[in-house]
């Protein structure tokens, strides 16, 4: 299931609109969501559903 980007997001399909957050930002924003998503799989043995949150994190940052 794709989610729609703000205007500006790498890859969003509307021209950029550079608004208030640059490339750079985005970049950093996606990192951070990597560094959760991986900590929330990693760390979720008792916890089946924070582990599929985390997946499914993972699974759109790795998209895009």
């Amino acid at each position: 299931m794709a989610h729609p980007r703000p205007a500006g997001a790498a890859g969003a399909s509307s021209p950029p609109s550079r608004g208030r957050y640059d490339d750079a930002a985005w970049l950093r924003g996606r990192g951070w969501a990597l560094s959760i998503a991986t900590a929330m799989v990693a760390h979720s043995d008792d916890a089946p559903v924070l582990a599929a949150v985390g997946r499914e994190a993972l699974a759109h940052v790795l998209d895009g």
